[in-house]
């Protein structure tokens, strides 16, 4: 009853879809395992990077904003930029 009506809902082109990846559901699964590992290594990545990025413009700044309290944002970034630009690539996996 419920497929009936997920089938429905989908269409020819759908159903046809669902009938190929109930067919090869093995296949399908070991791409959809894949695809969920890719998906949280680049998670897990990407919160690595801005935990350091965070740490470094705070170590950068701080002395930066002592020194001139009346820095702008523009000069933090373009002091603190290239130095990030250089070190991102030894956070990534």
């Amino acid at each position: 009853m419920v497929l009936q009506i997920i089938e429905w809902m989908l269409g020819t082109t759908g159903r046809a879809l669902l009938d190929l990846i109930i067919s090869n559901m093995l296949v399908f699964n070991i791409f959809v395992f894949f695809y969920l590992v890719v998906l949280g290594l680049g998670k897990l990545q990407l919160k690595k990077i801005k935990r350091e990025t965070e740490a470094l413009a705070l170590e950068i700044a701080a002395p930066l904003i002592e020194g001139d309290p009346t820095i702008s944002i523009i000069e933090l970034f373009d002091r603190i930029n290239p130095i990030w630009l250089s070190k991102v690539d030894t956070w990534a996996y």
